[in-house]
């Protein structure tokens, strides 16, 4: 198979791109002078370099015209000119999207549903990974893997020393993307002061601009050295994740995030299935609500999984 440009479409949150890094990292395997190009959303794409060359960004209005029948294509002909391949990750029930890539000259064209089908039990990264398999492609690993790069590494570390942490210390991101998979503030704060009290260990609560006041609540409520994090940027939260020594959250993107740097995780899981969406790494441990519901899972079940991985973890 002779392929020397490729383009990949993927959008999505920012737990769906990351579990999308292993198809990225195969393909960039198996073609490894190919040009590849990534349309996405710039902050959360930019976890897939080196593998790609470039990023567009997908609510640029140049791509709205690949959704349109009889459009004009010119401003994507640039870019999609001689391609050889391109994995989208969408549906195109209609096939407008494909009938304009065949307009634009590409020679072939994958389709593959962005998200697994709720009624099965493939994880998202595995079902990713299923147009790789279709063309009987080598997948090197199949866990996502982020690494920071030294200068945000650099300025990560500067926030820290403005906030005095310079040992060890863990990181909390209390939001997630509904209200259904949030665990109480209480419990987080409960999990905060166990922390202090049997190892002296202050903690970080990030979160981003839809989680309120949410990190600044548990900050108050605690009996220990809790450091609200004002929203910083996606690779500054991957550096800040990588480096810290216990990760906890809910099933939401930052997860992934951290897990993907290697961080000793524990993630919480409720109504939302873990064999589908749990994130993938090197050190996690996923802890499941009995009932389906955040708030019947007590901080004294979270914590005996907590105790496990840092007694197993290489960071603590």
């Amino acid at each position: 198979m002779s392929i020397q440009r490729i383009l990949i479409f993927r959008s999505g949150a920012v737990g769906d791109f990351i579990v999308s890094l292993p198809a990225i990292a195969a393909l960039r395997a198996a073609f490894p002078s190919a040009s590849i190009d990534l349309v996405g959303y710039p902050e959360r794409a930019v976890f897939a370099q080196p593998k790609v060359n470039r990023i567009h960004d997908v609510d640029s209005a140049q791509w709205s015209a690949l959704f349109a029948r009889d459009s004009d294509l010119t401003l994507l002909d640039p870019i999609l000119a001689d391609t050889d391949l391109v994995l989208a990750y969408m549906n195109d029930p209609d096939g407008v999207v494909n009938e304009n890539f065949g307009r634009l000259g590409v020679k072939r064209t994958l389709f593959h549903p962005p998200r697994p089908p709720e009624d099965e039990h493939t994880h998202a990264v595995d079902h990713l990974l299923d147009p790789i398999r279709s063309l009987n492609l080598n997948i090197p690993h199949t866990t996502p893997s982020i690494v920071p790069d030294e200068d945000t590494t650099h300025a990560v570390r500067s926030i820290r020393k403005e906030l005095a942490i310079d040992g060890p210390h863990a990181v909390f991101h209390a939001g997630a993307g509904g209200s259904h998979k949030l665990w109480p503030s209480r419990s987080f704060v409960d999990i905060a002061e166990r922390l202090w009290v049997e190892r002296e260990w202050p903690v970080i609560v990030t979160g981003g601009p839809a989680d309120g006041d949410l990190a600044t609540t548990i900050s108050r409520e605690a009996d220990a050295p809790v450091f609200p994090l004002d929203p910083i940027d996606l690779p500054m939260l991957a550096a800040l994740y990588a480096e810290c020594d216990l990760y906890l959250g809910c099933d939401t993107g930052p997860s992934h995030l951290a897990a993907a740097t290697g961080a000793p995780t524990v993630v919480m899981f409720g109504p939302t299935r873990p064999e589908i969406w749990a994130p993938r790494g090197s050190c996690v441990r996923v802890v499941t609500a009995p009932d389906d519901t955040m708030a019947a899972l007590s901080p004294e079940s979270v914590y005996v999984d907590i105790q496990a991985i840092l007694g197993t973890s290489g960071n603590s």
